[in-house]
């Protein structure tokens, strides 16, 4: 995916579960993610619309709810206004952060109308496990057991350690969530609808190989071991009273799969988002996007990646509203102390605790630095404080302290491979395809030394204006007030802007510390998987 060009970009994160405000965990995966890249594309000239919305219809609301002994409509009233104060605290900037409505319910039924009225969806009737203490069906957070391909305690639908969808039926030792393992339980059949996943093997795979760029390797992973069998049918419909009631013939009873309404559930975000800013619809208007990037958690995989992708390709072969992903960008768990967040057991510091306490950049900046991008990473206080300071803030004062005696704010800027390569450095980190916090903060980190050891060895003044220049530019999507203030110190106005390098014979008078005048070229890797 290139980025030479204008283009207009629709990006999208899911949806948080109102059920709870965002702790440094959520933080660190897509909703910065979606921020970082958004802010870069921006500087370059291209349109963005960012679009996220609150799950209300996830049964977790109701369980939490339970446990809170609280209102699940109350809570996540309350949990939304948290949400969004937490968003706007790190500063991210999504255009659009709704909470379902009627426009939004008449949306999503519609679209499942449609999709029904096509053909796309089966009607099964079978048992399901059913609670008779608390009267519900299992399924979602109503059922826990351990996943019979991992082994790791999970919750129905799918397991969040290897990523692989579930049928509560098939869970190790299911019992009600809040019960325990031997509890009774009945079966009691009801009617279903399903979409059968495996129908659009072939596209499903074709699209995966031929237009994502870049598969991280735990997704990978979990696709190989997907793809050796029989693709799942995904469940359509639950029956349950918490969530949007299905719009099907005989379907009384029955509320959509939350999983499934997430699909044009982002397309009615983005397209709200964009009518706010005055803009055509992003999904049906006229200049529908060609770029369409999800953020999402790597426990979120197989409803995205699988799921609603296959979705989307039977929306759109049947005329209807249908966005495809250029883009699947996955992130691990952030751990705190080597543990797992857990509101439950009370392990967690909330995001709006640490950005109280703490400066909003270097937040942001340690997010980026110990991003879990590719593993699980881990955070703590004492690594926080420590790095920050020793990789943003004191390299920092240095830098600027220098700069400012050194006369560059009046220079003309002068082109520079140093200037050159810390540019094309940042925009490889956030190429769209594959955007690398981690190797933004790095770059960040690395350019700040290479800037005072130029400055040592005695860069002209309008040499290091374009230094600073591209610095400050790249250093903007992570750390935006630290970008204003190396703005400012190359003595430029206004907001930061992506520079325009000056052509130059002096290109090359003040080189990397390794003399390397050209970047190597780019060579785009094969996706080499069996199956992919």
């Amino acid at each position: 995916m290139q980025t030479s060009l204008p283009g207009r970009y629709a990006l999208v994160a899911p949806p948080p579960t109102p059920n709870g405000d965002l702790h440094v965990g959520h933080l660190s995966g897509p909703y910065l993610g979606v921020d970082v890249l958004a802010r870069y594309l921006k500087l370059r000239g291209h349109e963005v619309v960012t679009a996220l919305g609150v799950d209300l219809n996830q049964t977790y609301v109701v369980t939490t709810a339970e446990r809170l002994g609280c209102v699940p409509r109350e809570l996540a009233d309350s949990s939304h206004a948290e949400i969004q104060d937490t968003l706007r605290a790190a500063g991210i900037g999504f255009d659009i952060v709704g909470m379902p409505d009627a426009p939004y319910q008449a949306y999503v039924r519609g679209w499942f109308e449609r999709m029904h009225a096509a053909g796309v969806f089966q009607y099964r009737r079978r048992e399901v496990p059913f609670d008779p203490k608390r009267e519900r069906f299992l399924f979602e957070s109503y059922a826990s057991g351990w996943c019979p391909v991992c082994i790791a305690s999970t919750k129905g639908n799918v397991c969040e350690a290897c990523g692989h969808g579930n049928d509560a039926r098939e869970l190790i030792g299911l019992h009600p969530s809040g019960g325990q393992p031997g509890d009774p339980l009945t079966a009691r059949e009801v009617g279903e609808y399903v979409f059968d996943i495996e129908a659009w093997r072939e596209p499903l795979v074709r699209h995966l190989r031929g237009t994502i760029p870049e598969i991280r390797p735990a997704l990978r992973r979990l696709l190989d071991e997907m793809l050796v069998k029989r693709l799942p049918a995904f469940p359509i419909t639950f029956p349950s009273s918490w969530g949007i009631p299905a719009p099907f013939p005989g379907s009384a009873g029955l509320v959509l799969n939350v999983w499934a309404e997430m699909v044009p559930g982002h397309y009615h975000w983005l397209n709200q988002a964009s009518r706010q800013a005055g803009g055509a619809d992003m999904v049906s208007g006229p200049q529908a996007p060609t770029r369409y990037c999800q953020f999402l958690g790597f426990d979120n995989s197989f409803f995205y990646v699988v799921a609603h992708l296959a979705l989307a390709l039977a929306a759109r072969q049947h005329g209807l509203d249908a966005l495809l992903p250029e883009a699947f960008i996955t992130n691990e768990f952030l751990q705190l102390e080597n543990y797992k967040f857990s509101t439950s057991q009370g392990h967690l510091i909330w995001g709006r605790d640490l950005l109280k306490e703490e400066d909003r950049d270097d937040v942001r900046f340690y997010l980026s630095w110990v991003n879990p991008e590719y593993n699980q990473s881990n955070f703590t206080r004492d690594d926080f404080r420590r790095v920050s300071q020793a990789k943003l803030r004191e390299p920092l004062g240095r830098f600027i302290d220098a700069l400012s005696r050194s006369g560059v704010a009046g220079a003309a800027p002068e082109a520079s491979g140093a200037a050159l390569a810390v540019q094309a450095r940042f925009q490889s980190a956030y190429e769209p395809a594959r955007p690398s916090l981690r190797i933004a903060a790095q770059t960040l980190t690395n350019s700040l030394d290479l800037g005072l050891r130029l400055l040592a060895r005695g860069a002209s003044p309008g040499q290091m204006r374009a230094f600073t220049q591209a610095l400050a530019a790249g250093a903007a999507p992570i750390v935006p007030a630290v970008a204003g203030q190396l703005w400012d110190a190359a003595g430029e106005r206004g907001p930061v802007r992506w520079p325009q390098q000056p052509a130059s014979g002096a290109a090359t008078t003040t080189e990397p510390p390794d003399g390397r005048q050209e970047r190597e070229p780019r060579v785009k890797k094969k996706l080499h998987a069996d199956h992919l």
